[in-house]
């Protein structure tokens, strides 16, 4: 994968804060990719809360493992404290952890030791959520690489019958798990258990892995082929589990 491309991946999951976010408790999470409000997050996943959190500081994690402290903030859950990929007084990017059962878990935001903010974490098996490039863009724009390796978009669409690489978070299950704020190995792959489908613009694409990203903190890739029977142009794409969950729609764009 480019660098390039894997720093934008980042930047992605740190400069969120401008999105809305639902008015519930002191803290709202939502899952980091979809946004979907009154949804569940998946256990391993990547989140992100929202609220009020005085005297935390701006920080985004320099290195891995992630850090469970970060910009004087500390996010737990049950008592247990998150990997965090960024901080600041308004938005914690942080990742599930994997040993939540589903239900309603308890989430405690701390700074400098005290209390802050608390609210209420919703876990399902699995939740999907497809990581846009640009937030900002009204196209919403899939983080994805053409079979090139090379970033997909208006100027450079996808070969209809190649293969393209999404990245989401919330796929579930791995054959091999990766502990908690660790990058998922490059040199072994970690499949999800449960069934993945891609459509591009209500076509399914045939799925040729769907599993950890490697060299990435709680990403899901999944490298599916474009229908050779897609449209051209900007084709609308969601991701479908077989516990019958749908992600968010993103764009990529198809020859």
């Amino acid at each position: 994968m480019k660098k390039t491309f894997k720093a934008r991946i980042a930047v992605s999951l740190l400069a969120l804060a401008a999105m809305a976010f639902p008015a519930a408790a002191q803290v709202a999470v939502v899952n980091a990719a979809g946004f979907q409000a009154n949804a569940p997050v998946a256990p391993g996943s990547i989140a992100s809360a929202f609220g009020t959190f005085t005297g935390a500081t701006t920080a985004p994690a320099a290195s891995t493992p992630l850090p469970t402290t970060l910009g004087g903030a500390q996010l737990s859950v049950d008592g247990a404290a998150a990997p965090l990929f960024f901080v600041s007084a308004g938005q914690i990017n942080f990742q599930t952890p994997s040993s939540l059962t589903p239900g309603r878990h308890t989430v405690t935001v701390s700074v400098s030791g005290s209390q802050v903010a608390t609210g209420f974490l919703d876990v399902s098996e699995a939740f999907p959520g497809l990581f846009i490039l640009d937030p900002a863009d009204v196209n919403a724009p899939a983080a994805a690489l053409n079979q090139d390796y090379s970033v997909n978009g208006p100027s450079n669409p996808a070969a209809k019958g190649s293969v393209v690489q999404l990245y989401a978070t919330g796929q579930g299950p791995v054959e091999a798990p990766v502990a908690d704020g660790e990058l998922a190995p490059s040199d072994s792959l970690s499949p999800a258990t449960l069934a993945t489908a891609v459509y591009f613009a209500g076509i399914e694409g045939q799925v040729q892995f769907s599993g950890l990203a490697p060299g990435f903190v709680g990403v899901w890739q999944i490298n599916a082929f474009v229908p050779a029977n897609s449209v051209s142009g900007k084709v609308p794409v969601f991701v479908k589990l077989d516990n019958g969950l749908t992600s968010n729609h993103v764009s990529i764009w198809v020859q």
